[in-house]
C-alpha cells in the first residue's frame, strides 16, 4: 500500500494532492479483501464523489485518507 497526503510541485506542474496505489484491505476476521488493488489520484481543486451500495467499501476507502 502506498498513500501520499501532501501537495507537491514538480517542475512547475501540480502533482496529486492524494494518491493511493495498489491499495488492498482486509479486516482481520474476514477471508476476502474489502478493497482490492485500488488506484486513486485526486488533484487539488477536484470534486470527488464516492458512491456504491451498502457494504461495498466506501467508508473503508475514506478511512485510508485519515492521517495516522
Amino acid at each position: 500500500m502506498y498513500v501520499t497526503f501532501d501537495f507537491t510541485w514538480c517542475g512547475g506542474f501540480e502533482m496529486a494532492l492524494y494518491k493511493i496505489e495498489d491499495l488492498s484491505f482486509k479486516y482481520p476476521d474476514q477471508d476476502k479483501d474489502v478493497l482490492s488493488h485500488i488506484d486513486l489520484e485526486i488533484e487539488e481543486g477536484s470534486f470527488v464523489t464516492i458512491c456504491g451500495k451498502s457494504g461495498c467499501g466506501k467508508t473503508t476507502l475514506l478511512r485510508q485518507f485519515k492521517p495516522i
